[in-house]
């Protein structure tokens, strides 16, 4: 073990480390930034000396051609175009260095600043695939235990057990509000513990609800068929596009997961159902009697919970 490795740090300095690390890519987008702004300013400043060295180099040139034209110097000496050739070559040179001079520490800001913003971006980009590889392994592990209660104790009760429905009887009324009818379903209790993380309750805290049911129904609507014409053309969908058009805020899952439209039906083995469903009309698997009463212009809230295809980057 190193010298360096053997040396604890404090807590204090360790958690700062962390920090660092955690922030390095706003760190270095930030840094990055100001080098090349420096950059800039120092070459608008350099630019002044710059233009003095030309002109200098111009003044040079000029005394060389007058005295290639005469064929002698300022001191009457025997000037060749050989000895013209030589001396715009050393003209040429030591402005080269001289400008190089003038601009290279702007030029390496720039460079820094820009090296900065790539590496920040590749942190990003590492990150993102890392929690993709993740959020994958934690959604094929999740699917393999459904698959397996399942297999166990069938697919019916596998999908109460998920959705933490229970069998209740629930009455058919009739337009008189006469009971007519009694059927057993799936009840869903809408206090959204037993929802799915991406179910989202549309009520009086959503900017396109408003207090008339069939206007909220008629809203909905409009924003499913949106989507799946937004799906059908662009074939792909994802949840923030959703959230987004409905007025929720975006969530990090949601940029991940979404739809993934394919004409033949089947995406590498996953059952697509190419369509976007809000849940509105799922009255019989999920949210029972309260999602009916909105339907029926009984109440005007409903909880929509939307059928994502999956990480829509394993999709395509």
């Amino acid at each position: 073990m190193s010298l360096l490795n053997s040396i604890k740090l404090p807590a204090g300095l360790a958690k700062a480390k962390v920090l660092v690390g955690k922030h390095s890519p706003e760190i270095l987008i930030a840094t990055g930034v100001i080098f090349v702004v420096g950059s800039t300013v120092m070459a608008c400043r350099q630019t002044v000396k710059a233009v003095d060295i030309v002109n200098d180099a111009n003044n040079s040139l000029d005394t060389i051609k007058k005295a290639e034209q005469e064929g002698v110097t300022q001191d009457n000496e025997p000037y060749s175009p050989a000895d013209a050739h030589k001396d715009r070559t050393t003209i040429y040179a030591k402005t080269g260095v001289k400008l190089l001079k003038c601009y290279g520490p702007s030029v390496i800001f720039g460079a820094a600043g820009i090296g900065m913003m790539i590496f920040s971006h590749k942190i990003m980009r590492d990150r993102n695939a890392t929690l993709t590889v993740a959020y994958t392994n934690l959604l094929n592990s999740f699917n393999s235990y459904r698959k397996r209660i399942a297999d166990k104790f069938g697919e019916d009760d596998e999908r109460l057990l998920a959705s933490g429905a229970e069998i209740e009887d629930i009455s058919i009324v009739d337009e008189d509000g006469n009971e007519v009818e009694t059927k057993k379903a799936a009840v869903i209790s809408d206090d959204g513990s037993k929802h799915s993380p991406y179910a989202r309750i549309f009520d009086e805290s959503n900017p396109n609800w408003s207090k008339d049911p069939g206007t909220n129904l008629m809203v909905l609507r409009s924003a499913q068929k949106e989507m799946n014409q937004k799906l059908r053309s662009e074939g792909v969908v994802f949840l923030n596009d959703v959230y987004q058009r409905l007025g929720y805020p975006r969530t990090k899952d949601g940029q991940i997961v979404g739809w993934v439209y394919d004409p033949d039906h089947e995406i590498e083995g996953h059952y697509g159902d190419n369509m976007v469903d809000f849940g509105i009309y799922d009255i019989l698997q999920k949210h029972g009697p309260e999602k009916i009463a909105f339907l029926n212009g009984y109440i005007p809230s409903i909880w929509l919970d939307f059928n994502v295809d999956g990480i829509v980057y394993d999709l395509i």
